[in-house]
């Protein structure tokens, strides 16, 4: 029995395998940042969501080109590049067309929520963990 107690310790206090890039917490911080604020801005003005879902596009897209990125914080910033990338789009589509999507009749409406919801669990999959298994600090130059 002593060894069940022993592997159980050395489980509890195993160290999570991923860890995560100051870059890539402060991307997932300036898309959270800029998806409260969209929510916010869209609720005044359906168009607000432009600028915001630009910015993300933009954000996402310069931490998927950073040199200390992960290859696993690439994947999701190329996930949130896209998505961001196509609600834009779509946000842009639907500035051309009468009315909003306060029901869901048009195909372009769906895909809009469809983007939205997307990029939310993105968001929150990149973002949490990230902030939960940070990088080690690197060690101190000898003097």
């Amino acid at each position: 029995m002593p060894g069940f107690f022993d592997n159980l310790r050395n489980w509890v206090a195993m160290r999570a395998p991923y860890t995560s890039t100051a870059g890539h917490r402060n991307a997932q911080r300036t898309n959270a940042v800029t998806q409260i604020a969209g929510q916010g801005l869209e609720s005044l003005n359906s168009t607000a969501v432009i600028p915001t879902k630009f910015a993300q596009f933009l954000t996402s897209g310069y931490a998927l080109f950073r040199h200390d990125t992960h290859v696993s914080e690439k994947l999701i910033h190329a996930i949130q590049l896209l998505l961001a990338g196509a609600h834009t789009g779509l946000a842009i589509a639907l500035l051309f067309q009468e009315g909003d999507c306060d029901e869901l009749t048009s195909n372009v409406c769906k895909a809009v929520t469809l983007c939205e919801f997307l990029y939310q669990g993105t968001l929150i999959v990149g973002w949490v963990p990230s902030e939960l298994s940070k990088d080690p600090p690197p060690a101190p130059a000898p003097v």
